[in-house]
């Protein structure tokens, strides 16, 4: 059974559903085309590399990190405010 590494009680089976790549599997993935550090996406659907901006899917809660595989999105950008 996995534990909760803050509160020392079990991971529900929800909680491992809502995120499709474990944190410790996040932490060792890298983007293949650049090498540069890959997050989840908000909606859980993807990895985007923080450098390259490419985007690779999951399907089936495996991420296929494959370039031929990958979108490029544009960088993340503040919005801008008004004065």
């Amino acid at each position: 059974m996995r534990l909760n590494e803050t509160r020392n009680e079990p991971v529900s089976k929800e909680l491992n559903k809502s995120m499709p790549v474990s944190p410790e599997l996040l932490e060792i993935l890298a983007c293949p085309a650049c090498k540069a550090k890959v997050v989840l996406k908000a909606d859980g659907s993807s990895l985007k590399c923080t450098a390259c901006h490419r985007v690779y899917p999951i399907r089936d809660e495996i991420p296929v990190m494959l370039v031929d595989e990958a979108t490029i999105e544009e960088p993340d950008t503040p919005s801008a405010t008004k004065s």
